[in-house]
Order: C-alpha cells, then structure tokens, then sequence
C-alpha cells in the first residue's frame, strides 16, 4: 500500500470490511481464536418443544420440521467441516449425520461419549465418514472411527483445543437441548438456527434450549427460520 501510495496512485482500503469477514467467519474465528466456527441448529415444536418424552415407538410422531427444513439441514451439514451429537442423541434418534437430501460432501461425525456406552452398530459409526469419539477412558483408531480420551469435567476447553489441532474449522451442533445448553452456557457460540413449526405441538416433551429468538425469521416450508450471530 504504501508503495502504491508512494507512486503516486490513490488506495482505498478496508471496503466492505464487515461483509468480507463474514464471507471468511469459518477462516476468521479459526485463526484468531484457535477454535472452529461453532453453529447451533435446532428444531422445536410451536409450543417449544424439541422432542416428545418418552419418545414414541414409531419416530415419525417425533418429526418437528418440514420436508423443506428437512433437506435444507442436509445442505447446512454438506457445507460445514464437522457435525456435532451428543450421547443421548445418538441412542435415541441413531442418526446417520449424513447429507442424503442433496448432493455435497459428508461432514465428519463428532460424538460425546464419556464411558463409551454406545453401540458400534448405530448409524453414525458406518463407513460414510469419519467418525470422533470423545470419550473419558482411550485414544485408538479403528477403521474410519477414532477415539480421543479427554477430560470431561473442562469438555469446552478440552473439545476446542483438539478440533483446532485437527484443523477443523466449523462444526454444526445437532444434538439435544442438554449439548446445546452446554455450548450456551459457555458462551462457545457463534451462530444459531432455530427452524421453529407452526403446525406442530407436543404439548410436553423435551424443552427447546433457550435463546432470544429476536431477530425477524425467514420461511423455511411451514417453519419459521431464525437465524442469531454472537459476533
């Protein structure tokens, strides 16, 4: 700049600053806070629930969202790095955290599970990505799923310190209220999308985590979308 400057040619600089780093976040919050770019995204009912307890025996009952919010969450995941569940998530739902809506790359899948309980044959241990298993007893590979022993009573700290040395810049949170709350509480946010029904109440069930949803929301199929930024 200053060389242009010295030559005698006018330099503009710092334009659009705002809307680049925005086109850039993943890039951004990666390298200056040593850290991926964290998105929350949940689904709940019109009267706010996230899930109906206990849950029922055919899981169509359970479905919040519409077919449209549905395919759009398979976009979100094929354009993020990694994807998020907690422990409770897995052994209820089994998803495959997979983009099989739309055609884009799979994100790897990251799992809580502290006492390694879980069933090797769920969904999200097959072949279709990667799959990170925090847990409290070991570090092994095996195949396409790696273990990584860490301590769950600084989980946050723990989770971030190894996703950014694994060179992971963005994660989706897909889990439930209790992961999510976990990753709000700490204040380890930085985006959140809450696709909310206007067709569908539970009545009772799981409590959607709590944010302020204060900003005007978009149309997804029936669901109203809001989208929040901590930044």
């Amino acid at each position: 700049i200053e060389k242009l400057k010295a030559a005698g040619i006018d330099v503009e600089y710092g334009i659009l600053d705002n809307v680049c780093r925005d086109l850039n976040k993943r890039f951004f919050t990666y390298y200056e806070t040593k850290r991926p770019y964290i998105i929350l995204k949940w689904a709940q009912t019109a009267d706010g629930f996230i899930s109906r307890k206990p849950l029922p025996v055919n899981k169509i009952e359970n479905w919040v969202s519409s077919e449209e919010s549905k395919e759009l969450s398979h976009l979100w995941r094929s354009q993020e790095q990694a994807i998020l569940i907690g422990y409770n998530t897995a052994l209820a739902d089994d998803p495959e955290l997979t983009t099989r809506l739309v055609q884009g790359n799979n994100p790897i899948r990251i799992v809580l599970d502290n006492n390694l309980e879980l069933d090797a044959k769920l969904k999200i241990f097959n072949t279709s990505s990667t799959t990170l298993v925090f847990n409290s007893l070991k570090n092994e590979e095996k195949g396409n799923v790696i273990f990584i022993k860490i301590n769950f009573d600084d989980l946050i700290a723990e989770l971030m310190k190894h996703l950014h040395k694994r060179k992971i810049l963005s994660v989706i949170i897909e889990g439930g209220t209790k992961t999510h709350n976990l990753f709000i509480s700490s204040n380890f946010w930085d985006e959140a999308r809450v696709l909310v029904s206007t067709v569908k109440f539970f009545g009772s069930g799981i409590k959607a985590p709590v944010l302020k949803l204060d900003v005007n929301p978009e149309r997804s199929g029936s669901d109203k979308l809001f989208v929040l930024r901590n930044y």
